[in-house]
């Protein structure tokens, strides 16, 4: 390993190495994080800005170049010789992302323990200094010397001798006592969204959230967030999502799903800022959030794994529907409800500025259209008073082919430059290469960083743009630490020493979370269960008119066939398959709850788990025994999570089913149960049901509520927070006022009666 190393680093050319040795040959002092304490009084600030300005003139070129990414590694491997090591150490990289997909952790038993093992060796990295590294360069030397023949005095000659000389230098990387960003996604409705699943609690997803209608519980989802991401060493949360989905699109590319807290702006900005208040809480101020994504993904209609979108919206109608939800967690007085951060999106409008002809650039690569947005007084406020820009990943299709059509090229430099000047603090350098190897990404990574140091030093404008990045930054990392700092007694009194020892503050203690306590992750089972009862929806029939479909659960000598919408995922490429929906945990679920060992009210011999790939086989090439299934089945559930038939063929079995079997449909209970959005049917095929059920999420407390409402245990009260035209409902009708409703009004100008 210790090769390899010194491999990566004489790698490089002659310039490229004595660049990087002398940019980073100046240590850098520790900073404090952005902790949720009330508002600075004119003297904190004060002291704060003089923090910043001691700070900065301590820092090396590559220390502040080094806080503007945030990266991507591969494997778990975070000793002095791995390649993370030389990210942090050597370029002194600002933030990680860890993620199951890049191999960091196993989602397994162990999940919990390896994660915060991770954490604290990452943060270890940049608490220490590097291990000595020889340098070794060849220099060619070329002599010549006059040569006189002994027999002939007047005779001589030149005589050119070459070698080669090397030259050796051993380089030791100080401290860059400054704690990383280590960011994870973790939106809820398990996979592929959230990375950290197995021993943890499986948080709901926003659209579940969103239909409750009930901040408490966005509050609560975002206190377990903020708690078990704390507890293993997470410190940024790159969530949550305030895309408001107006008119939803089923079906088509860049539908969001359940990724979304609905389709009304307040609600959305209502719901965002109380998750965000509940990440802050949860963690007790030890995990930033990362608002996405600005201004709002909502009306896009293409994935960022195609190409970027275009949206015929004006900065007005942006005002309008999609910024108030982004003013609601930046415009708040409260810190707690207060983002740290914003994701930018890739995304372009045309009519931005009223000219339908013009189509701006991505707002993530766009100066002008994104300091138009941040202009606006409620985001202008919170930046003014250091509020960081994210950019998403820099490195995903959808850029790869704005810059280049034919994916011929990719202009790591150009890309990252565009990103910084458009205005984000810092760049997410994930997926950073045209071939998605990683060796590729780490030479592309190292050269940009590189690039970026060159640029710090012979432009006066980039310098102080930098610098003000760097600054915001810090901020928020200080405020972090400041959260987890001892306070009082012995042991505060150490870790004052500590901190007076590290330069202005920054310490491992003070910025590593505190003994592992595996009660704090794990342990929210029982609010999500409240969560998902409370989100379940009865989309058809409308609650007084359940009884012209159901009148009654499932009994015992009746016979149910339970088709699941089987999906295998895989999260790394050497991981182990796994299914998103198991096909048989709603069977299971039924008899757990129902069966001999549960109520005793149904027969397990008489519940069968069937896939949509073997209703689809059916339906296209026929099968007797699964038609004999079909037919003698006195209820058909159908735990259906989307159509995406291009993705997933057998996603359109459901509909195929709904469309061509009539044989006895009029004699059975067909129930279908939407683990994912709501949306993907239409009015004749609901109308073919007895029963549909908005589910919003696929993990197993989401499961078993959908099951108690199928068996009437509970009356569903949840209601979707977006239009679903199958079923006749309509967002924006349902919130329009009653055009009925008595308001009485006070007039001022009558006396008051009174004795």
């Amino acid at each position: 390993m210790r090769q390899e190393k010194t491999k990566g680093l004489s790698g490089m050319g002659l310039a490229g190495r004595l660049l990087l040795l002398g940019l980073l040959l100046s240590s850098l002092p520790p900073a404090p994080l952005l902790a949720q304490v009330p508002a600075m009084s004119a003297a904190a600030a004060q002291a704060d800005q003089a923090w910043l300005d001691e700070m900065l003139a301590e820092m090396s070129t590559a220390d502040k170049v080094g806080q503007l990414f945030l990266v991507t590694f591969p494997g778990s491997d975070v000793s002095a010789v791995s390649d993370v090591a030389h990210l942090v150490q050597f370029l002194r990289v600002g933030g990680v992302i860890v993620t199951p997909a890049n191999g960091n952790f196993v989602n397994s038993t162990a999940t919990a323990t390896d994660v915060r093992a991770l954490t604290t060796g990452l943060q270890e990295l940049v608490f220490s200094p590097s291990l000595p590294v020889t340098l070794t360069h060849s220099v060619p030397v070329t002599v010549s010397l006059p040569v006189t023949q002994t027999l002939e005095p007047s005779a001589s000659r030149l005589v050119t001798a070459s070698t080669v000389v090397t030259v050796s230098e051993v380089v030791t990387q100080p401290a860059q006592n400054i704690p990383l960003l280590v960011a994870a996604s973790q939106e809820g409705n398990g996979y592929p969204y959230t990375d950290l699943r197995t021993g943890f609690t499986p948080l709901p997803s926003l659209m579940a959230l969103g239909a409750t209608w009930n901040d408490t519980y966005a509050r609560l989802a975002g206190e377990l967030a903020g708690r078990e991401l704390s507890a293993v060493g997470v410190n940024l949360l790159l969530g949550p999502s305030l895309d408001v989905l107006n008119e939803p699109r089923p079906g088509q590319s860049g539908d969001l799903g359940t990724r979304v807290l609905g389709g009304d702006p307040y609600w959305v900005g209502r719901l965002g800022q109380a998750y965000v208040r509940g990440v802050h809480l949860g963690s007790n101020g030890r995990v930033a959030t990362v608002a996405k994504h600005l201004p709002g993904l909502g009306a896009s209609d293409r994935s960022l794994e195609q190409e970027i979108a275009t949206v015929d919206k004006s900065l007005q109608e942006l005002q309008i529907l999609d910024l108030p939800p982004f003013f609601a967690v930046t415009g708040s007085t409260v810190p707690t409800d207060t983002t740290d951060a914003l994701m930018t999106a890739h995304i372009r409008y045309r009519g931005f500025q009223g000219n339908i002809r013009i189509v701006t650039k991505p707002i993530s690569l766009n100066p002008q259209a994104l300091q138009q947005i941040l202009s606006q007084p409620e985001l202008a406020a919170w930046r003014e008073g250091g509020g960081v820009l994210v950019s998403d990943s820099l490195g995903v299709p959808a850029v790869r082919r704005h810059y280049s059509p034919e994916l011929d090229a990719f202009p790591h430099r150009q890309i990252a430059l565009d990103a910084f000047q458009a205005g984000n603090d810092i760049l997410t350098l994930s997926r950073f290469s045209l071939s998605d190897s990683w060796e590729e990404e780490m030479r592309n990574i190292e050269d940009t960083i590189l690039f970026f140091q060159s640029r710090y030093e012979l432009d006066n404008n980039f310098r102080a743009r930098v610098d003000q990045s760097v600054r915001r930054i810090l901020s928020m990392k200080r405020g972090l630490c400041q959260a987890g700092a001892p306070a009082g007694g012995e042991e505060g009194a150490e870790g004052a020493a500590e901190a007076e020892a590290a330069p202005f503050g920054f310490s491992l203690e003070n910025c590593v979370a505190g003994d592992f306590l595996p009660g704090r992750v794990g342990s929210g089972g029982g609010t999500v269960a409240q969560i998902a009862q409370q989100a379940v929806t009865l989309l058809y029939p409308r609650a007084q008119e359940l009884p012209m479909g159901l009148t009654r659960p499932p009994r015992r000598d009746e016979r149910v066939l339970i088709f699941t919408d089987v999906r295998e995922a895989r999260e790394c490429e050497l991981c182990a398959p796994f299914y998103m929906l198991d096909p048989e945990l709603i069977r299971n679920v039924i008899l757990r709850m129902y069966g001999p060992d549960g109520s005793g009210q149904i027969n397990p011999d008489r519940v069968v788990s069937r896939t949509f790939d073997d209703l689809q086989n059916l339906l296209t090439y026929g099968n007797p025994d699964m038609e004999a299934l079909l037919r003698e089945a006195d209820w058909i559930l159908f735990a259906m999570l989307d159509y995406a038939p291009d993705r997933y063929p057998s996603s359109a079995a459901l509909k195929q089913f709904l469309r061509e079997w009539t044989a006895t449909r009029e004699t059975q209970n067909v129930v279908v149960m939407a683990y994912g959005a709501p949306y993907y049917l239409d009015t004749t095929e609901v109308s073919k049901l007895a029963a549909y059920y908005g589910v919003y999420d696929k993990t197993e407390p989401f499961v078993e509520a959908a099951v108690r409402a199928l068996f009437f245990e509970y009356a569903p009260t949840g209601r979707p927070p977006v239009t679903v035209k199958g079923v006749g409902y309509e967002l924006a009708s349902v919130l329009a006022p009653d055009p009925r409703q008595e308001i009485s009004v006070d007039r001022a100008d009558q006396p008051v009666q009174g004795g």
